[in-house]
């Protein structure tokens, strides 16, 4: 399977907001609500028009999207990271990770949230290298009953996890 990443197109929106609403099925269901753009058509079009919104292909069929937010000075946040459930646990995720983090060269920070209940998903951020700074709240503004935490993840590029050092044992002579 043939992994690459093309910038999405109008045209492409029906096809990953179904994505979408399939991926992010098992979360909204346990919020008691979609989230946030999931199956809006107008969400859609805004992140195409004011984000980086990429379509990730697996053999030119679309699998899943990134939009990422550019915050300026080197800073962006991912917005979403969607891979269809029929495509998930490929390495496709991990692809998009290393696309996004090569394809934004001048990056020094990128941000995240994780809802707190995707345990599977914070692992995987985690694993490569985002580390947890906190937790945020989105509710969702048709359903004020609707809240979701999130956890607030921040890996800052170029720096380079100090490695435990060993420690030195002194020798001594049995007598």
């Amino acid at each position: 399977m043939k992994i690459h990443f093309e910038p999405a197109t109008r045209a492409d929106l029906q096809t990953v907001m179904e994505i979408h609403t399939r991926a992010f099925a098992p979360e909204s269901k346990e919020m008691g609500a979609l989230l946030p753009g999931s199956d809006d058509l107008k969400w859609h079009r805004y992140m195409l028009k004011h984000h980086h919104y990429f379509k990730i292909l697996a053999d030119e069929k679309i699998v899943g999207t990134i939009v990422v937010e550019d915050h300026g000075e080197g800073e962006y946040l991912l917005n979403t990271l969607c891979v269809d459930p029929k495509y998930q646990k490929r390495g496709i995720g991990k692809q998009a990770m290393a696309f996004i983090e090569t394809h934004f060269a001048d990056a020094k920070k990128w941000s995240l949230n994780v809802t707190e209940r995707n345990e599977r998903n914070q692992k995987f951020y985690e694993a490569l290298g985002y580390e947890k700074r906190g937790m945020v709240f989105y509710i969702d503004p048709k359903n004020i009953e609707a809240w979701n935490p999130l956890f607030f993840y921040e890996k800052e590029m170029g720096r380079k996890k100090s490695k435990p050092r060993a420690r030195r044992v002194k020798k001594t002579s049995a007598k």
